[in-house]
C-alpha cells in the first residue's frame, strides 16, 4: 500500500498539474486574463518564476513542450503499472479498499474529466478498478459531488478534449 500510495509524492502530482495546466486551464486563464497584455502581466507577477515560465511555455506550445510530453508518459507508466498489478487484483493493495486506491484515483479522475479516459480503453484491469471505485458512496460525497472552481477540469465530451494530442503523443512512442 506505500508504494502505491507514495506515487503522487514521486512525481505524478506534478505531472498532473503540467497535464492539467497544457489540457484544460491554460486556454481557460487566456480566455479569463482580459487578453494577451493581462496575462502577460500575471505571469510576471508570480513569486514563483520557475513556475511562471512552465505556465508560459504551455500557453506559448502546448503539448509540444518537452516536460508536457514527459508528464503524459509518466502518466502512462502510472497507468501500465497499475494494469500490471490490477490484471491479476481487484484492489492494489490487498483485499479491501486502502490508502493505495485513496491516494490513487484522484489522479484517474483527473485523467478521464480531462477526456483522456481512452487512455485506459486497453487496460481492462483498470477501468473495472475505476468503476468499483467510482461507484462508493465516498466517491460521491468527495469527488464527484464537490462543485466547481474557477478552473474547470471537466473536458470529457467537449470540442476542448486533450485526448488527440495525448493519443498523438502516445503514438510516437
Amino acid at each position: 500500500m506505500r508504494v502505491w500510495a507514495k506515487i503522487p509524492d514521486e512525481g505524478l502530482h506534478i505531472a498532473c498539474g503540467t497535464l492539467s495546466f497544457a489540457a484544460a486551464f491554460a486556454r481557460q486563464l487566456e480566455r479569463q486574463s482580459g487578453g494577451r497584455d493581462a496575462l502577460a502581466k500575471r505571469l510576471a507577477a508570480m513569486p514563483d518564476r520557475a513556475r511562471a515560465a512552465r505556465q508560459a511555455a504551455i500557453i506559448a506550445d502546448g503539448f509540444t513542450v518537452p516536460f508536457v510530453r514527459d508528464a503524459v508518459i509518466l502518466h502512462d507508466r502510472f497507468l501500465a503499472d497499475m494494469e500490471t498489478r490490477l490484471a491479476g487484483h481487484d484492489l492494489l493493495a490487498g483485499t479491501d479498499y486502502s490508502l493505495a486506491e485513496a491516494c490513487l484515483l484522484p489522479y484517474v479522475e483527473r485523467l478521464k474529466r480531462l477526456g483522456l479516459a481512452p487512455m485506459w480503453d486497453r487496460r481492462p484491469g483498470l477501468a473495472r478498478w475505476y468503476a468499483r471505485a467510482s461507484a462508493r458512496p465516498s466517491y460521491a460525497a468527495e469527488i464527484a459531488g464537490r462543485p466547481p472552481t474557477d478552473y474547470g477540469d471537466r473536458l470529457e465530451g467537449t470540442e476542448e478534449s486533450a485526448w488527440p494530442a495525448v493519443r498523438a503523443i502516445l503514438a510516437s512512442r
